[in-house]
C-alpha cells in the first residue's frame, strides 16, 4: 500500500521492495519438498525404482566419463576449450540452458 502511494506522488517505488524473499522463498520451498517426501515410503520407493535408478545412474555415469575423459582432456587439448565451458555445456545437457546459464553466473564464469 505504501508503496502504491510512493509510486502516484512520483517518487518511485521503495529501494528493496521484495527485501527478504530469497529467505522466504527458499524456506518455503524446503516446506514444500520435506510435505511431499514426509508420504513416501522408501521401501515401495527402492522396490519399485530400482530399474529407474539403474538405468538414471549408468546414463549419469556415460555423462560424466565422456565429459571429463573425452571433453576435459582430449578436447581441452586438441580445441583448447577451457574446463568451464565444458562444464557449462555439460549442466546445459542434464539440467537444460536456465540451470546452466546459473550455475555459470554463481560461480563467475563468463557467458
Amino acid at each position: 500500500r505504501d508503496s502504491a502511494r510512493r509510486f502516484l506522488r512520483g517518487k518511485g517505488f521503495p529501494q528493496a521492495p521484495f527485501a527478504g524473499a530469497s529467505r522466504i522463498g527458499a524456506m518455503l520451498m524446503l516446506l514444500f519438498f520435506a510435505t511431499l517426501g514426509a508420504r513416501a515410503d522408501p521401501n515401495v520407493a527402492f522396490a519399485n525404482g530400482a530399474p529407474t535408478f539403474a538405468f538414471i545412474a549408468l546414463q549419469l555415469a556415460t555423462h560424466f566419463a565422456f565429459v571429463f575423459l573425452v571433453a576435459g582432456k582430449l578436447l581441452a587439448k586438441a580445441l583448447d576449450v577451457p574446463l568451464w565451458a565444458t562444464l557449462t555445456a555439460s549442466n546445459a545437457c542434464v539440467g537444460g540452458p536456465a540451470t546452466a546459464a546459473a550455475a555459470a553466473a554463481a560461480r563467475g564464469w563468463p557467458a
